[in-house]
């Protein structure tokens, strides 16, 4: 043992997480496009075992202790989280820090202890306020940020100061190796808030957090209507306005990362054909639970064409036009090689559509439908030919394989 060299150890470290680590989803692809794939140790249980193979002596010492602090995760669940955080940036271990995400109680949880979760969450809340940002500049390392919300109902104080605190990390925070955040916002009035901390800061930006970011995960659903309906005396042009100015927050954020390799967005972005779409050379995108017209979304597709390589729609409904006319665009795409289409379809609101579902991720709708996707899925395998890759349907384990099986059964009715 004594002689193996550090990179065996690695690997059999490395193995052990992945034994004890959920098995990655291969419903986005898009996720990886572009990622170096990194272990990371995020379970309870691949922790303890790092941990115990950590004392077994000093072979395992090193390589364990690197694996144990890549993936860090404070929150209300765990009373001491911020106190072993603050303790790790002053030691050795914190050059070892990659990934750390703020937490907070899922909702169910809530149900079975509301008190009890709630109160630790809002501590939770209070004691991030207190100076918590100036560890970060401690873990040179660090590469990703996850920022949830609490998905309790805190003092609107606290929850300000929370995403005031978001903002200021984004902001004013040094972190050199930063490329990528999630940041999963329970309220559309949260992104709001933050961004609107970060760009009207009287103050000019004092790093290059957002564009050196390579990957970005925004979760922001949507807007309560309900709300922004009452006292107006027109309810329609009220949510149309406040739709077109959450469209237009999204698109600020992404224009202050210019630099985004990867995208995934899962919020109502509506309405885009009235603003200049930020400067993007983004690799992979991936859409979920967005409602917008298809003009829209090809024009969105068509300012990336020169550089998206992997598209994933999940849950995304036309409010306008055909998904014929969508799939028929997307073969404009020269370099696009991935596609992952799953539970996708129309607005509920539009009158005249009957839900068929098909098992190839689509709605149909139109008999145009299923030959659209044969014909963008026939130019994604020309594009993966060319690219020294094997044609879509000698993959199918890659992509769903009942579309193939859909595909087949039109070119046989055709032919």
């Amino acid at each position: 043992m004594e002689l193996l060299p550090t990179e065996i150890m690695d690997q059999i470290l490395s193995f052990v997480v992945e034994l004890f680590s959920p098995k990655p989803s291969y419903r986005m692809p898009c996720l990886r496009e572009g990622k170096p794939k990194h272990v990371l140790a995020t379970t309870t249980t691949a922790k303890r075992q790092l941990a115990a193979l950590r004392l077994t002596g000093r072979v395992f010492y090193r390589s364990a202790s690197v694996l144990l602090f890549q993936a860090l995760t404070v929150g209300g669940h765990s009373p001491d989280s911020l106190e072993r955080l603050e303790r790790l940036s002053h030691s050795p271990q914190a050059a070892c820090v990659r990934h750390l995400s703020f937490a907070f109680y899922h909702p169910e949880l809530y149900m079975q202890s509301k008190s009890a979760n709630l109160a630790d969450d809002v501590r939770y809340l209070q004691q991030l306020q207190q100076g918590f940002n100036d560890c970060l500049p401690r873990f040179p390392g660090l590469r990703e940020i996850v920022f949830a919300q609490p998905c309790c109902d805190p003092a609107p104080c606290d929850r300000d100061r929370y995403l005031d605190m978001v903002a200021r990390t984004l902001r004013d925070v040094e972190l050199p190796s930063l490329s990528e955040v999630h940041l999963h916002l329970e309220h559309a009035h949260s992104l709001r808030h933050i961004l609107d901390a970060i760009s009207s800061s009287s103050q000019p930006h004092t790093n290059d957090n957002l564009p050196r970011l390579r990957h970005l995960v925004l979760y922001a659903p949507g807007l309560n209507y309900d709300t922004i309906a009452q006292g107006s005396p027109d309810p329609e042009a009220a949510a149309a306005a406040a739709t077109q100015s959450h469209a237009a927050r999204v698109l600020r954020l992404l224009g202050l990362a210019p630099n985004l390799e990867t995208l995934t967005l899962t919020t109502w972005v509506i309405g885009l054909d009235t603003f200049v779409l930020p400067s993007l050379r983004l690799r992979a995108l991936c859409l979920l639970g967005v409602e917008i017209p298809s003009k829209c979304l090809l024009r969105f597709l068509k300012a990336l064409q020169d550089t998206l390589r992997s598209i994933s729609f999940t849950h995304v409904r036309l409010r306008s036009g055909t998904w014929a006319t969508v799939l028929t665009g997307m073969c404009s795409l020269p370099y696009l090689l991935q596609l992952n289409l799953e539970c996708n379809g129309y607005s509920p609101s539009r009158a005249g559509f009957s839900l068929f579902h098909h098992m190839n991720g689509l709605v149909i709708t139109s008999p145009y439908d299923l030959p659209a996707l044969g014909a963008l899925y026939r130019h994604i395998s020309r594009n993966r030919t060319a690219a020294g890759r094997q044609p879509l349907m000698a993959t199918p384990t890659e992509h769903n394989f009942s579309i193939h099986q859909e595909l087949l059964k039109c070119v046989r009715r055709v032919s």
